[in-house]
């Protein structure tokens, strides 16, 4: 997870996110295996528990900077 930091509710801002949930995968093809497994179900299911509005899925490449 990735929190607001405290300075996003700064001046009684209010920010369009609490956080944001990561997911980190070797490749695309275990992102797409992963839609089929019992876990992904799960927490899938139990996201309108914690979540308010329906989230943006973004898929992102990791790139080093060295």
């Amino acid at each position: 997870q990735c929190h607001v930091r405290p300075s996003g509710y700064a001046d009684g801002r209010t920010p369009r996110y609490d956080g944001v949930a990561e997911m980190w995968f070797d490749d695309f093809e275990a992102v797409r295996a992963s839609g089929n497994a019992d876990v992904y179900r799960d927490v899938r299911g139990d996201e309108p528990k914690f979540l308010t509005v329906p989230l943006p899925r973004v898929f992102a490449s990791e790139h080093r900077i060295v």
